[in-house]
């Protein structure tokens, strides 16, 4: 059996030319709306790339967690309206802050800006996500989803890595001590 190739003809080669270019477009037009997931603990999102995306390990009876990430602006200034995550009941942007002899975590409400050009580091002293009412506990060396919404360049979900910093004997999952009893 032989198979042969026509040539396209004049008037729709000159229509696919201009065809190929215009799809091409469209679909580049369409990267930072659709962020692709990439290694866990890391993302893009336009001109936003999130990296070292991670959250403790929680001990057997888990109410609460801290996450951290480290968010860098390549592009225009931008605002992190929120977090959620299907593992939490609840998930809050917090800022530790120093008053008096006292720590204390403040509500973010408003977000965080991030600016133009600049990086947030989000870590335990500084700005956080806290993950309320667990649904389950966070075993080391897994991850769990969570999305991060920014104000013009929309939602993206993130795989935070779960790091175990718990004291010894005290460690999420099956082979996890009971509460202890007072």
């Amino acid at each position: 059996m032989r198979f042969t190739i026509e040539p396209l003809k004049s008037k729709t080669r000159a229509g696919a030319r201009r065809a190929v270019p215009a799809f091409a477009a469209v679909c580049l037009s369409l990267l930072p709306v659709f962020a692709l997931p990439a290694a866990a603990g890391e993302a893009e999102l336009g001109a936003i790339s999130i990296k070292d995306a991670w959250a403790r390990a929680t001990p057997p009876w888990p109410v609460a967690t801290l996450a951290f990430v480290r968010l860098e602006n390549e592009g225009v200034g931008d605002r992190l309206l929120s977090a959620s995550s299907d593992v939490a009941g609840q998930t809050l942007i917090h800022r530790f802050v120093a008053t008096g002899d006292r720590p204390a975590m403040e509500v973010q409400r408003e977000g965080i800006p991030l600016p133009a050009g600049k990086t947030l580091d989000m870590r335990a002293e500084s700005y956080h996500l806290m993950l309320l009412n667990l649904k389950s506990t966070l075993e080391a060396g897994s991850t769990v989803p969570v999305t991060l919404t920014f104000q013009k360049a929309g939602a993206v979900e993130v795989a935070f890595d779960i790091k175990s910093l718990l004291p010894p004997g005290l460690t999420g999952g099956k082979n996890a001590v009971s509460a202890p009893t007072n």
